[in-house]
């Protein structure tokens, strides 16, 4: 049974000491929501708000481990240089430590790697999710949790591939409602 959730919370991470890394949040005004169950978050996070109901308020720590995973050196890879440069220049807007990086591998997959080192011959990107090797600490409240309707759950799983008219529409011009049921919503 999926459930759509609307939550607000505050994310930190304990650093080893009694103060903790304050990483991001998000309110009442601008909540998170989703559907559980379809994979858009970690299993364990969706685990521990389903022993919640709407106006609950909860605090927990995931641990790396049930999070994004320890931090693996062999994420850490070299490509050489040339492979990013035009005409023998490399995009420094672009390639500067620290940076992330959108990548593809030989299969067309797509992924980030974040910049941590550049020289003369190579790039070395590394890539581990930006919170690998780190607990992770929730405290937030439910502002609703409900069943998901289906189209609610339809609204999260089908793709959405017309962009308002022009990427898988039936309909003639941009502009005129689609009509159709692509899922579109029409023209903008």
């Amino acid at each position: 049974m999926n459930q759509i959730y609307t939550i607000s919370y505050n994310l930190y991470t304990p650093n080893g000491s009694d103060k903790e890394e304050f990483l991001e949040s998000t309110t009442t005004e601008n909540p998170l929501i989703f559907c559980s169950g379809i994979g858009m978050l970690i299993p364990k996070f969706e685990e521990e708000l389903a022993k919640f109901a709407s106006s609950d308020t909860f605090d927990f720590v995931l641990a790396k481990e049930d999070a994004y995973g320890v931090y693996r050196d062999d994420l850490l890879k070299e490509v050489e240089r040339s492979l990013f440069e035009t005409e023998g220049v490399l995009d420094e807007k672009m390639f500067f430590v620290g940076n992330m990086v959108p990548l593809m591998d030989a299969e067309g997959r797509r992924f980030n790697g974040r910049v941590v080192k550049i020289t003369d011959d190579g790039i070395t990107f590394d890539l581990n999710h930006p919170l690998a090797g780190k607990d992770l600490h929730f405290k937030g409240s439910i502002i609703d949790v409900h069943e998901a309707s289906e189209a609610e759950y339809n609204a999260f799983t089908q793709p959405r591939s017309c962009g308002g008219c022009g990427g898988g529409c039936n309909s003639g011009e941009c502009g005129s409602d689609c009509g159709s049921d692509c899922g579109c919503g029409g023209c903008n």
